[in-house]
């Protein structure tokens, strides 16, 4: 049975300030239905901006979904095999989280009763995904996570990419907020720092195998 050690994983943060990329090209990923910003810097897109998407040159709003983390545009049907563009907003590229040891990962989706009157077993509809990130790291001494969790407008989402092993590129994606922040000082110890994020839901949690 194939096991992974925690020293292959590693964890990148990024997201705040954004940068406007105009017409960028996207390469086709699956069987014409989805479409990948091709340029691997700029995947991490802006939620909060207006994000415009071109055929052939000619604007289009018949997409099924966008991909904000991880930059995908997707249709419910086959669009052909035609030239598709993309315009909006990229957050910064995360970059390696400094001084980290361990991160979890804990998912998981509403569930609501939707049993009625003659059902024989109950019955429960999936509503919600929700989740939460906690990371444990040194504390650096500067750049602490404790001055984004007191400015929740100023700071209001990081993009986090949680790696199972870097080698590979096998991770996740998400977008988050950051719920609290946790340091223990001692004398006889390494301060360390603890920070919990609560998944924003609106954007997804995606996985990727490279």
């Amino acid at each position: 049975m194939a096991t992974l050690r925690g020293n292959t994983c590693d964890i990148y943060w990024g997201g705040y300030g954004s940068s406007t990329f105009t017409t960028e090209v996207m390469t086709c990923t699956t069987q014409y239905t989805v479409w990948t910003i091709t340029d691997a810097t700029k995947r991490m897109w802006d939620p909060a901006a207006t994000t415009l998407v071109y055929n052939a040159g000619a604007p289009v709003t018949n997409y099924a979904s966008i991909q904000y983390c991880g930059g995908k545009v997707s249709w419910a049907a086959s669009q052909g095999n035609v030239a598709m563009t993309v315009s909006g907003k990229y957050l910064s590229s995360p970059a390696q989280m400094s001084q980290a040891h361990s991160w979890t990962l804990n998912a998981s989706t509403d569930k609501e009763d939707t049993t009625v009157f003659g059902d024989t077993v109950k019955k429960q509809t999936a509503t919600t995904l929700n989740g939460t990130i906690t990371v444990s790291r040194f504390y650096p001494g500067s750049g602490g996570f404790a001055i984004q969790a007191l400015a929740p407008t100023t700071y209001p989402r990081v993009a986090l990419v949680l790696y199972e092993t870097v080698s590979t590129g096998v991770r996740w994606e998400c977008y988050a907020t950051i719920d609290s922040v946790e340091y223990a000082v001692e004398a006889s110890n390494i301060i360390p720092e603890s920070v919990t994020f609560t998944l924003d839901g609106t954007y997804g949690l995606w996985a990727y195998t490279s």
